[in-house]
């Protein structure tokens, strides 16, 4: 499990130390922001006279905040993590496209598929030029 911890970063500095506070802190905006895009989702499937409507509407007044959140406390947890050791900048995105555009990859290529088999609901437009434009 070395190898996992070092692939994904779950420690770093000198020392080895996370601010786990923080980072937890962060999962919880993370959390939030979840709530948001939850409910956001379910509003057009929930009755205007349902108290689920006021729960909605309170979970995503209350996410809102987790947005904000998440924000200032990544830029905090990425710029102590870049001023905390020297690097160049092309190690620096090196880094961050092997941790990122794995899960982006996958993603992508599943919008794609979904996008074919789906094509009524499919958002690429159908000219070749426009879809390639689109997807580039």
């Amino acid at each position: 499990m070395v190898w996992l911890a070092q692939w994904f970063e779950l420690s770093r500095g000198e020392d080895g130390h996370n601010v786990r506070t923080m980072e937890g802190l962060r999962d919880l905006a993370i959390f939030l922001v979840f709530l948001v895009q939850y409910a956001t989702l379910i509003a057009p499937w929930v009755s205007e006279t349902s108290i689920l409507l006021a729960l909605s509407e309170a979970i995503h007044d209350i996410g809102n905040t987790g947005v904000d959140l998440f924000f200032v406390l990544s830029g905090y947890l990425i710029y102590g993590s870049l001023i905390s050791r020297e690097q160049t900048f092309g190690h620096f995105m090196a880094r961050r496209i092997r941790r990122i555009y794995p899960a982006f990859l996958v993603v992508f290529a599943t919008y794609i598929v979904l996008s074919f088999i789906f094509v009524a609901e499919s958002k690429i437009p159908s000219d070749p030029f426009r879809g390639a434009l689109y997807l580039l």
